[in-house]
């Protein structure tokens, strides 16, 4: 893990490098116990074997890119698991045992808070403090079903690749392959959006919600603070369940909202307070504290 990931460890931090290496072992897990299953030496150990190898690499550099590689291809390992039991049910059941948990556990860990912080913090630059930003609800129910749509079709097609079935492996492939290169820029966008501390001030990086990143100086700050149920700040979570932060400003500011392609300038409102949803909101107010000068910007 680079040492920018360390710095300064905090019990929110120490989690997340848990996180990962917990991940890292169960992977490794995963692996060994599907390998000592799969006796095959034909497509079957080749597709196994190259989409483990993907996700261990993942897995082992984190950064932004590699956050949404991970989380694309370690939920595949309880699909890949139960196909390997359905033809070898009866060889090994303890192997084929070990690895449905260490995939499970894989699976929910790559996809927590925790992870991803860990991997986009890793992207950072200097003295950034980059925290990821729950999904918009729509948006995110609408990536899990393309990825849903998708792995069942690369499930086929892997399957039908084993069994050396010419016409279902391209009738399931070539739908998968397209399917990726439609989905993968917007999976990747959702581990694009983040808040972000820096000694100058507070910046809100969202190519999902806004047309432009939001920039606000320490010294315009009022507050920031978890968001009451009756706030009347500017809602730039999505909208995202869950508790969000509400930052205020002393003047009106120009916040560049994404409205579509209808209209790709964007739509610009003005606002004197801000809602923003960071996965861990408690973190993040611990974490943005940090980055504030020990004394008042000029």
């Amino acid at each position: 893990m680079p040492d920018r990931v360390a710095r300064n460890a905090t019990p929110h931090r120490r989690r997340s490098l848990i996180a990962v290496w917990v991940l890292r072992f169960a992977w490794i897990a995963v692996g060994s116990a599907v390998s000592f299953v799969v006796d095959d030496t034909g497509a079957t150990r080749w597709v196994l074997a190259v989409t483990w190898t993907i996700a261990a690499v993942a897995i082992s550099v984190p950064a932004v890119i590699t956050l949404t590689v991970a989380r694309i291809t370690v939920p595949l390992a309880p699909i890949a698991v139960a196909i390997t039991a359905i033809d070898n049910a009866a060889r090994e059941p303890l192997a084929l045992g070990v690895a449905a948990v260490a995939a499970s556990a894989a699976t929910v860990i790559v996809l927590s808070a925790e992870v991803g912080a860990a991997f986009v913090q890793a992207s950072a630059y200097g003295a950034e403090t980059r925290l990821l930003l729950r999904p918009p609800a729509a948006f995110g129910a609408a990536a899990v079903v393309m990825w849903v749509v998708w792995s069942a079709l690369s499930s086929v097609a892997a399957v039908a690749l084993a069994h050396e079935m010419v016409v279902t492996t391209t009738v399931t492939g070539v739908p998968a392959i397209a399917a990726a290169v439609f989905a993968a820029p917007r999976w990747h966008r959702l581990a694009r959006r983040w808040l972000v501390g820096v000694p100058a001030g507070i910046v809100v990086h969202d190519p999902l919600v806004l047309n432009e990143t939001l920039m606000m100086r320490h010294r315009d700050l009022t507050g920031v603070v978890l968001a009451s149920a009756d706030t009347g700040a500017a809602d730039l979570t999505g909208p995202a369940g869950g508790t969000a932060i509400e930052i205020t400003v002393r003047e009106s500011t120009t916040v560049l909202i994404a409205d579509g392609r209808n209209n790709p300038r964007g739509r610009a409102i003005h606002a004197r307070a801000v809602l923003v949803a960071p996965t861990r909101p408690g973190w993040a107010l611990s974490a943005l504290s940090r980055t504030q000068p020990t004394a008042p910007m000029p």
